[in-house]
């Protein structure tokens, strides 16, 4: 810069080479204007490198729960740091542009006060002072450029890393819920064994029947099915909270989730001089209850009790080995398991070596590992 503001102050010394300053003040000026020019131009927004974190071994079935509300925490305060760095990002944007716009707007009038000069109007002061002008504004603006490609780069980091977190508790609630569902599926399974029964109870009825006919056919004419849906119901549920007691919160039967057969006789009558008659009658029922009533019974989805079960069975020539399904440990050869049609990984564990086979489970199956 300064050795330009020299050779325009020449140029009032020697008048006859006036025109070879101007017109190497205007070359200086252009390639300034275009260095400008070419230095404004850098895009502001560095380019995020794509790149691919490895993934982590799951926690321990028993820890989720916790790692689960860790990661879910952890989640909110990187969601909460890039909302930040979104703000200061469009902050920085906006100084850029502000910048920008300013330094145009002195170039444009450079140019104009150059043609002014160029034409022997304008003073060297004034020019000088705008080309100075101009070197801050350039300056400034280079700052601002350089704080919103750092902006953006702090704001692509973070936005992958929440769109990490994020995948990782996606993928940890996936898999709670997977055991969640395992879980059920094992107390439906016992539950659901456990609940046909033959239940024996008894009912004293009281009725009136006219004095005229015998004890033998009043008893033979009561109803004794009036209310034999309601003695089920409630004498099954008596049972079934008897039996599931500390496996089932409450035992709180529907008469529409069981079908039953029943027998009865008398086991004791009498009948008095005006008709009434005092009875006890016994009853046998036996209970067949519908494939949703587990389900019902246990508050869980209902889909879990209308899934086939399938039994896999896991053999080893080895002893105190370890069997993993789908990475959970699910104990020791030899074993049996019911599981869900599907596809499960199955892995057996023994001094150390590892045998790994993947079973497509549409029937029940026997698998046999050899080390």
């Amino acid at each position: 810069m300064g050795s330009y503001v020299a050779v325009l102050r020449s140029s009032h010394a020697f008048g006859g080479q006036l025109k070879v300053a101007s017109i190497g003040s205007a070359l200086a000026l252009a390639a300034l204007l275009l260095a400008s020019n070419a230095y404004s131009q850098v895009s502001p927004e560095p380019v995020l490198t794509e790149q691919v974190a490895g993934g982590e071994a799951a926690a321990p079935s028993a820890d989720s729960e916790q790692q689960l509300e860790a990661n879910i925490r952890e989640l909110d305060a990187i969601a909460l740091e890039k909302k930040n760095l979104e703000s200061l990002l469009r902050t920085e944007n906006s100084a850029y542009e502000a910048a920008s716009l300013q330094a145009a707007s002195s170039k444009k009038m450079i140019r104009a006060e150059v043609e002014e000069f160029l034409a022997q109007s304008a003073s060297q002061d004034r020019l000088d002072g705008m080309l100075g002008d101009f070197k801050r504004e350039a300056e400034a603006e280079n700052a601002a450029r350089l704080r919103v490609a750092s902006a953006q780069k702090k704001f692509n980091d973070q936005q992958l890393k929440f769109v990490l977190a994020d995948r990782a508790v996606a993928q940890l609630k996936t898999r709670l819920a997977a055991e969640q569902r395992e879980r059920d599926m094992q107390r439906v399974r016992v539950i659901a064994q456990r609940l046909d029964k033959t239940i024996d109870f008894s009912e004293s009825v009281s009725f009136h029947c006219s004095p005229s006919k015998s004890l033998a056919i009043c008893l033979n004419e009561y109803d004794r099915g009036a209310n034999l849906r309601q003695w089920v119901l409630s004498n099954y549920q008596r049972v079934l909270a008897e039996e599931l007691r500390g496996q089932v919160a409450t035992v709180n039967l529907n008469s529409d989730w069981f079908s039953y057969r029943s027998k009865s006789s008398f086991t004791h009558a009498s009948m008095d001089l005006d008709g009434s008659v005092a009875a006890t009658i016994s009853f046998e029922a036996s209970i067949e209850a519908k494939k949703m009533m587990a389900c019902a019974l246990l508050g869980v989805a209902e889909a879990l009790c209308n899934s086939r079960p399938y039994a896999l069975s896991i053999r080893s020539n080895k002893f105190n080995d370890r069997v993993l399904i789908n990475d959970q440990l699910q104990g020791a050869t030899p074993m049996s398991l019911m599981l869900d049609k599907g596809q499960y990984r199955v892995q057996v564990v023994s001094d150390g070596v590892t045998k790994t086979r993947t079973v497509n489970l549409e029937a029940d199956k026997l698998i046999n590992f050899k080390f």
